[in-house]
């Protein structure tokens, strides 16, 4: 199944329903999404790996064109 499928759910599935978050910013072009490798590696070869801590970062770009970002 692909990414854009599990982020769109269409059938309001529980298990899609938590990869959801994760695949839309793997998705979506404005965020940069890492993984904790010895994890995603586990998971790849079908261990139980527990979880998969994953790290996203927005990315800068966003914010173009705006004349001015305040963060708090």
């Amino acid at each position: 199944m692909s990414a854009l499928k599990i982020a769109r759910n269409e059938h309001g599935d529980d298990v899609l329903k938590v990869l959801e978050p994760l695949t839309r910013r793997v998705t979506s072009g404005q965020w940069d999404v890492h993984v904790d490798q010895a994890q995603f590696e586990r998971l790849i070869r079908g261990e139980k790996a527990g979880s998969l801590r994953t790290y996203s970062l927005l990315r800068p770009s966003v914010f173009a064109g705006f004349k001015g970002v305040l963060v708090h």
